[in-house]
């Protein structure tokens, strides 16, 4: 059921020119989004600004792929480290709780340091408790 007539692509309303001349914009619209969704290593507002002609010289800082990108940074690692020793330092905690306060993005990098601190000896793991070792 169409709301409005449908015509022949032989009858379109439309000139051949015009109706050529928006299919070449709807594909470039539809590069661009593809170029955006496949994109993993640039800001998605630096990517969107650009879009529509504006500059940003800075990372959000918020978006997936900055999330990603300082997730992985020597900070976050250190930052965790001390917010996990702090956190079983008044009661045990349950990893997953933990890993709960992060992004899903963040979640390998924290597990890998609770594993260095486990190996490290500063933490213990019980089932899926980890308590400080003192």
């Amino acid at each position: 059921m169409f709301c409005a007539a449908r015509y022949d692509s032989n009858f379109l309303p439309i000139s051949k020119f015009h109706f050529n001349d928006r299919k070449l914009l709807l594909k470039k619209k539809l590069i661009h989004i593809n170029d955006y969704l496949q994109n993993t290593s640039i800001c998605r507002s630096k990517v969107l600004l650009d879009y529509f002609g504006e500059k940003q010289s800075t990372d959000c800082n918020i978006c997936d792929i900055c999330i990603s990108k300082n997730a992985d940074s020597k900070s976050f690692r250190k930052d965790i480290r001390n917010k996990l020793l702090q956190s079983v330092q008044k009661n045990p905690i349950d990893i997953s709780t933990f890993i709960a306060r992060y992004s899903k993005i963040k979640e390998q990098v924290i597990l890998d340091e609770i594993n260095n601190l486990i190996s490290e000896e500063l933490l213990l793991k019980t089932g899926k408790i980890l308590k400080s070792n003192e």
